[in-house]
């Protein structure tokens, strides 16, 4: 009986075994992108008051709804993953928002067209003004890679756009002015001290060439030390932005402060990650002078 209980036990373990070794095909549910569609992710940048009451309640590519979600002010589609694009037919694409619901039915607020795009190629597709078209920039996919070394430095990649508005209405260094942006970083290498100031603002890099209105730097390598070493890889840096003035001049953007009821340098801390790619999106609306009381938007984009 032992002889036959050990023997039934094997066959059963043998059985076990060999059932999780069988092979199982993975099968991602998704389709190669040829090169008769465009890949596009679209941004709201319309310099008006972020929250619900100025949500688009359904965006339409062509006609075709891509989303039911609320698109608040200075946000973008498609969210919730890093690297997502909504896919359509190369050519002029149509770009629409709606307000509403689905009860109540939806109103048209934007209708406008793309210049032709490429099939094959990714855009971000940009909305900053409800009676201007689309402006469209080259993501740049694929992508440069690149590769981290230990205890070396290593890099991430930032891209910055300019959707920034003067108080008066008017988008700030568009047609050719030679008012422009330029964006700087200045990165520390200590975990502990974190950020005092002054900020040392002379140890600064530039991210890409200056930019006017509705344009975006080149992708610009940024150079990262691990705040660990054994960490997965990151560092704190903080961004300035510059004004570079006619006469060649270049100015801090300040910002009204609540602390200090006057106008500070304005600046902007995050942690960037070795190997990610990072649009960086400036908009909003001044409050002030030229040089702004107030930026209403730096939206991180995080692309790969």
């Amino acid at each position: 009986m032992k002889v036959l209980k050990y023997y039934v036990s094997m066959v059963f373990i043998t059985a076990l075994v060999l059932s999780s070794c069988e092979k199982h095909k993975l099968i991602y549910d998704a389709d190669i992108v040829d090169n008769s569609k465009v890949m596009l992710q679209i941004h709201f940048f319309v310099p008006i008051a972020s929250g619900a009451t100025n949500a688009i309640n359904q965006v339409r590519v062509n006609d075709i709804p891509v989303t039911f979600n609320n698109l608040n002010p200075y946000n973008g589609i498609p969210d919730g993953a890093t690297g997502k694009f909504f896919t359509t037919d190369a050519g002029t694409v149509k770009i629409q928002f709606y307000k509403g619901s689905a009860a109540d039915g939806y109103t048209e607020v934007y209708n406008k067209s793309t210049t032709a795009l490429e099939g094959g190629k990714a855009y971000n597709v940009f909305i900053h003004d409800f009676d201007e078209p689309p402006v469209v920039i080259d993501n740049g996919f694929p992508y440069q890679r690149d590769y981290a070394g230990y205890y070396t430095d290593s890099i991430c990649y930032e891209r910055f756009y300019n959707f920034y508005y003067d108080e008066d209405g008017t988008p700030l260094c568009k047609n050719g002015d030679k008012l422009q942006l330029q964006f700087v970083y200045y990165a520390t290498t200590s975990a502990e001290t974190g950020w005092v100031p002054p900020y040392p603002l002379t140890d600064t890099f530039s991210i890409g060439q200056p930019i006017g209105f509705g344009e975006a730097t080149e992708w610009t390598p940024v150079h990262l030390r691990k705040t660990y070493y054994n960490s997965s890889g990151y560092m704190p840096v903080r961004w300035f932005i510059r004004l570079i003035k006619a006469d060649g001049t270049k100015a801090w953007v300040p910002y009204m402060s609540s602390l200090t009821s006057g106008q500070v340098t304005w600046t902007y801390a995050e942690t960037q990650y070795i190997g990610r790619r990072y649009h960086k999106i400036l908009g909003g609306k001044s409050g002030g002078s030229v040089f702004g009381n107030q930026i209403w938007a730096f939206q991180t984009w995080t692309a790969l």
